[in-house]
């Protein structure tokens, strides 16, 4: 049968809310299992005059045996995350950089996390977020040669991973930046990251004792899996050159 679809915002259409890139993505996904009988749309958030999330309220049945299940949603579409490894070329001492940012849901100013950002449904892909994510958050810029989809290489296939199944249809899908560089390097990073009060660098396993990110464990896990080549592959993640590495 056909879904009623209503909203209660005064200043967006509907028309508007199934026209949003990850809205439609989201729609698309949903098993044929499920009966959406009907679904209301409660709120939408602007990122100035774009739409960006959207939280709706859905009367679900599971076709399967009659059932209601919970019908609440926060739709705000993929995203990546990288962590961005750096291996001391004397003593292989691995290093990250990590975000410091304040985050309200958390109740805590100086939050630690690996880069992340959202994947713009209209104009790029993962790996292509990835890269920029990269860039634009912690100064590295490199190519898709430099990367690894961590997900990919351990489950072998093309694997998001849903971080709040509960209550978000944001699916994750995770990257790796490995690098060597000199004590020399690593000395310079050290100075000029320090410069910068949104990040953080230093020893990987001291960075993630900082760490309560859900994403940021998960990168970290898919990392420490795929250096004992666990999982349906036996890829090793590769290691870019140092020269690659512009810290800006």
């Amino acid at each position: 049968g056909k879904t009623t679809l209503r909203g209660c915002i005064n200043d967006v259409e509907i028309s508007q809310v199934l026209e949003l890139p990850a809205f439609r993505r989201w729609l698309d996904s949903l098993s044929p299992e499920l009966k959406v009988e009907k679904m209301q749309i409660s709120s939408v958030d602007r990122f100035g005059p774009t739409l960006g999330f959207a939280k709706c309220n859905a009367r679900v049945l599971d076709k399967r045996t009659g059932r209601s299940i919970p019908g609440i949603t926060f739709v705000r579409g993929p995203s990546v995350t990288v962590l961005p490894v750096f291996v001391d070329s004397e003593t292989q001492q691995e290093y990250i950089i990590a975000l410091i940012q304040p985050r309200f849901p958390t109740g805590q100013l100086d939050f630690v996390e690996a880069p992340a950002g959202m994947i713009n449904l209209s104009t790029e892909n993962a790996m292509n977020a990835a890269l920029r994510v990269l860039e634009e958050k912690v100064g590295v810029d490199v190519g898709v040669e430099d990367v690894v989809d961590m997900g990919k290489t351990f489950f072998g296939e093309e694997t998001p991973i849903f971080l709040s199944p509960g209550g978000s249809d944001e699916d994750m899908e995770f990257y790796l930046y490995k690098t060597i560089v000199t004590p020399c390097q690593l000395l310079a990073m050290k100075t000029d990251l320090g410069k910068n009060d949104n990040l953080t660098f230093g020893p990987l396993l001291d960075i993630m004792h900082r760490s309560t990110d859900a994403k940021t464990w998960v990168a970290f896990g898919l990392y420490q899996q795929l250096k004992g080549s666990v999982g349906r592959t036996t890829s090793s993640s590769p290691t870019s050159s140092a020269s690659n590495v512009a810290l800006k």
